[in-house]
């Protein structure tokens, strides 16, 4: 039997998974929308707040796992501490490394030249993540994922210390920067509505920096 806390607390990340999905549906369909109109480039960044949201509702998932496992079930939590590690890990590295590459930051600015400093303020939030956290959590991921250099007591020893909490307290400081993304890309498209000329002239551009005009 769930304590009150836990279910309001299950019943919340349920009202925010129906969001999650609804936003990715939109995204969803935005991006088939832009792709019959031939614009590449914002199916890109279309595709990047689907990822950004798909990540989100999994770890909303893994916490609900989490709330409805009891206590004693060791090897339960200690399960999802693995898959929730290991998930912010690539998440993390994604972000920081792959998400904002130079082709989808100048559709965003060509989409809007006001949101440089906004760029800017979510790569310095993702590298200082990575830079506090990056060397945990792959340790944790290598561990769980049982990568050759480790050998089976090793790994198990890892495996073995990684603490449901611990990795909830450092999911909690990555928030801030899918926190930042998802609403950021969202008015970044959102200027892209209903601007079917300019979404096909990006989708002929071969580079951003060649529009043709």
């Amino acid at each position: 039997m769930l304590s009150p806390e836990r279910e309001a607390l299950i019943a919340n990340e349920l009202r925010v998974g129906k969001v999650i999905d609804a936003t990715i549906e939109t995204c969803r369909m935005e991006s088939a929308r832009a792709a019959r109109l031939g614009s590449d480039d914002i199916v890109r960044i279309h595709n990047l707040a689907i990822y950004v949201c798909l990540s989100e509702r999994d770890q909303g998932l893994l916490k609900i796992e989490a709330l409805r496992a009891d206590e004693s079930d060791h090897a339960r939590l200690s399960l999802v501490a693995r898959q929730w590690a290991t998930l912010l890990y690539e998440v993390a590295g994604d972000i920081r490394q792959k998400a904002f590459t130079m082709p989808i930051r100048e559709t965003i600015l060509a989409i809007d030249p006001g949101a440089q400093f906004e760029l800017n303020e979510i790569n310095s939030l993702a590298q200082q993540f990575w830079h506090r956290r990056g060397q945990e959590l792959k340790r944790w991921r290598n561990a769980a994922c049982a990568h050759r250099d480790f050998d089976a007591l090793l790994q198990l020893h890892v495996v073995q210390e990684i603490d449901l909490l611990a990795v909830m307290d450092i999911a909690g400081e990555f928030a801030d920067v899918p926190r930042r993304v998802v609403p950021f890309l969202t008015n970044v498209l959102a200027k892209t509505v209903g601007l079917d000329g300019a979404l096909r002239v990006l989708g002929r551009a071969s580079r951003l920096g060649g529009v043709e005009t």
